[in-house]
């Protein structure tokens, strides 16, 4: 078989080597590694972005010790806790989006951008349909659209949202929330303008 070689940007190349030398591997070992697994995710029908997405929301889930379980269930709990009418789920879930919102602006690299915002949500909300964030002059607006969300897990949703986003320094002006569709006005928070 005819051999062939294969380009890359300088900078990568560097990379590469400082991380066969870490990991005591030759260039050409860790390069196969590397094409092997690319290979495999395009037989499966991904793509490397988006495992890498889904892969970055699993190690989140574990380091926040959230736990996986059916939606069907996780809907049927949240009807019988919430039928207390006790307000304490709904801070559970604004403090959660609270925590989130500190977690996401300790890791992202600039959390004033929308596509870095819109990217963590989508990481967050993985059950979600779609997820929107777009930046109209000094608004930025928030859409959220899942059909298989119930009343409550919608208003909940919503919270957790508002939480996050107030913990990047936003303040929600305007909120439109009904079964399955979220949309959230948001401004910056003056208070916070300056850090």
């Amino acid at each position: 078989m005819r051999r062939r070689s294969l380009a890359a940007k300088e900078e990568i190349v560097k990379e590469l080597c400082g991380i066969a030398e870490e990991k005591k591997v030759t260039l050409y070992g860790l390069t196969n590694a590397i094409l092997e697994q690319a290979i495999r995710a395009y037989e499966m029908g991904e793509d490397l972005p988006e495992i890498m997405r889904e892969y970055s929301a699993i190690k989140m889930a574990k380091q926040n010790r959230c736990l996986l379980i059916p939606e069907r269930i996780w809907y049927l709990v949240l009807e019988k806790s919430f039928k207390n009418k006790d307000a304490s789920l709904k801070e559970a879930f604004h403090e959660s989006g609270l925590w989130y919102g500190k977690y996401l602006s300790a890791i992202l690299e600039d959390s004033a951008s929308t596509q870095a915002i819109q990217s963590a949500l989508s990481t967050i909300f993985l059950n979600v349909s779609a997820l929107n964030v777009s930046h109209f002059g000094d608004r930025i607006i928030l859409r959220c659209i899942e059909p298989n969300f119930t009343d409550l897990h919608t208003q909940l949703q919503s919270t957790m949202l508002e939480g996050i986003m107030n913990s990047l320094g936003y303040m929600v002006n305007e909120r439109k929330v009904a079964r399955g569709l979220i949309t959230l006005t948001l401004t910056k928070d003056p208070a916070r303008k300056g850090g």
